[in-house]
Formats: structure tokens, sequence, C-alpha cells
């Protein structure tokens, strides 16, 4: 009966220690992913959430999302360690790129476009703007 209470507890303990590390947010296993891994997900999940783009839509996206990677890897680099002031250069890119998001995408897909960013970010941010839902 001993060696019974000691597998089921051995047990308990794996499951619960799996479903602890099931639980981290994405990409929080430790690492922090590169500026391109980030840009990549992102930009899979913007084209998986909106499926109504045009092959010229998808064409422009592309070039964005290529900007937007080349300017959060320069920040990164020149950043070297120093945060000073990053936050708000980090959201100077993202504002930049959601603007040309605004240029591209039609009243519906925009629409998407925002919610998907409001959820990717958290729901962080103040006012309106891409990516952040009205008070109304």
């Amino acid at each position: 009966m001993n060696h019974i209470k000691k597998a089921l507890l051995l047990v308990i303990a794996i499951l619960t220690a799996q479903l602890v590390i099931a639980q981290r947010p994405e990409g929080q296993s430790g690492q922090r992913r590169s500026p391109s891994d980030m840009v990549k997900i992102e930009k899979a999940m913007m084209l998986d959430s909106i499926t109504s783009l045009s092959d010229e839509q998808k064409m422009i996206i592309d070039a964005v999302y290529e900007d937007f990677e080349t300017s959060l890897t320069t920040l990164l680099k020149e950043s070297a360690g120093n945060r000073e002031g990053m936050r708000e250069k980090m959201q100077a890119i993202r504002t930049s790129k959601d603007q040309a998001m605004e240029g591209i995408l039609d009243e519906d897909q925009l629409t998407k476009y925002k919610e998907l960013m409001s959820r990717r970010r958290g729901g962080r941010g103040q006012g309106e703007g891409p990516g952040r839902p009205s008070n109304d």
C-alpha cells in the first residue's frame, strides 16, 4: 500500500509540473525571442486572422514587416543593454508599422488587425490608435 501512495504522489507531482510549464506565456521558456522570430510570429498571426487580403496587399505587408524587423533589430543592437528610452523608441516603431497598415487594409481588415494587435499586446497602451480599443 505504501508503494501505491508513493507512486500516486509521484504522478501528481509530474502532472503538476507539466501544468505549470504548459501555462507559461508563449516565448517565456527562459530565452528571449529574436526580433526576427517575434516579427514572423506576429505576421503569421495577422495573415491567419485576415484571410481576405489581396496578393498586392500581401506583397506590401511583406515589405512593411521587413522594415519593422530591420528597425527592431537595429534598435536592439544600438541600445546594447541600455534600456533608457527603449520603450518609447519601440513604441514609435510599432506606431509607424500600424500607420502603414492603416494605408494598406480596408476598414474590416483594419478592425481585425487592431483587435489582433490589442490582444497580442495585452491591451496595453494609452489612448486610441492601432492596436488600442476605443473607450466609447
